[in-house]
């Protein structure tokens, strides 16, 4: 599993999937990815498909208002994804996939907390881990929490998960 916030593509979204290709990461939960420029909910699985010669599987969710263009949360499966669920909670897309790993079904979730309101990150935080409870089975979560090691954020992240 890896989390990786890819701020928009960085210029070379073609190097970004070839670096997520490499890390051999089989579940990969991704923060800005966009519409504006690219789909990127349908390239960055077909990139991904070219350059290892296996399906990926993918989960997108986008601001409410996506028209025309947009950011969001994306993850990207090489294990089938059996079910999907999108939420925006304060303005936050937030992606769940569940991944069938050989027979055994885990909830990967992507979420990206706000960056500058603290007062919104916090609400954004504990709507998240009220609603990612409402999922049984393993839970893993990748992210973008805007936060530094031992903030609230992570503490509270803490309370119920485990920081790798």
């Amino acid at each position: 599993m890896a989390a990786w916030n890819i701020h928009f593509g960085g210029g070379d979204p073609w190097g970004q999937a070839q670096a997520i290709a490499n890390s051999g990461a089989d579940v990969v939960a991704l923060q800005e990815a966009q519409t504006w420029e690219e789909n990127m909910p349908a390239t960055y699985p077909d990139r991904l498909r070219q350059l290892t010669g296996q399906a990926w599987y993918s989960v997108w969710a986008g601001a409410a208002e996506c028209s025309g263009g947009c950011q969001g949360t994306l993850i990207l499966s090489r294990f089938p994804i059996v079910d999907t669920s999108v939420v925006n909670l304060s303005g936050m897309a937030t992606a769940r996939a569940l991944v069938d790993v050989g027979g055994v079904r885990v909830n990967v979730f992507s979420v990206h907390l706000e960056y500058y309101d603290t007062s919104l990150r916090s609400t954004q935080l504990l709507q998240f881990m009220d609603w990612s409870r409402s999922f049984g089975g393993p839970r893993i979560v990748g992210g973008d929490f805007n936060s530094w090691w031992g903030e609230w954020w992570i503490r509270q992240m803490e309370s119920e998960y485990s920081d790798t």
